[in-house]
C-alpha cells in the first residue's frame, strides 16, 4: 500500500491500522518513495537495557556499567 505524507498526518489511524493488520505502507514525499512503515515482529518478551551493550554516552562511563540499574536507580521515588 502506499500513502503520501499528507494522508500520513490526515489518517495516521487508518494507516497503523493497516501496518497492525500486517500490512507494509510505502510512504510517498512528492511522488518519491520516501519511508516505509512495517509492523514490529513481537518477540514474546520485553527487553531490558541490560541485554543490548552500552552505547552512546554510556560506552565510555566508568561509573556506571549497567545502564538498567543506573535507570532504575534515577527513577525510584526521592522521598
Amino acid at each position: 500500500m502506499k500513502a503520501t505524507t499528507k494522508d500520513l498526518r490526515l489518517h495516521s489511524k487508518d494507516i497503523l491500522n493497516a501496518v497492525r493488520r500486517g500490512e507494509e505502507i510505502t510512504i510517498t514525499y512528492r511522488g518519491k518513495p520516501t519511508a516505509v512503515m512495517s509492523p514490529i515482529k513481537a518477540s514474546g518478551r520485553r527487553r531490558r537495557m541490560n541485554d543490548a551493550p552500552a552505547f552512546g554516552i554510556w560506552k565510555d562511563h566508568d561509573k556506571d556499567h549497567d545502564v538498567q540499574h543506573y535507570i532504575d536507580q534515577a527513577r525510584r521515588p526521592r522521598f
